[in-house]
């Protein structure tokens, strides 16, 4: 589950990292947010490109 227990910039990191090892481990993610986290990274339900960035980057 994605959640914001430290500083914006150190979570998304954190959580590029752990897509990358589960992806060149052959895992498929799927994120479950909590709804708190749409305004602590102040993105909205709307536009969901975020995610999308964070996958991609993820994936390089």
């Amino acid at each position: 589950m994605l959640e914001v227990n430290e500083e914006v910039l150190v979570v998304k990191q954190k959580f590029q990292r752990l897509l990358y090892f589960a992806k060149n481990l052959g895992f498929e993610t799927i994120l479950d947010v909590a709804p708190n986290v749409f305004e602590q990274f102040n993105i909205s339900y709307n536009d969901l490109g975020f995610f999308y960035k964070l996958m991609q980057m993820a994936s390089t």
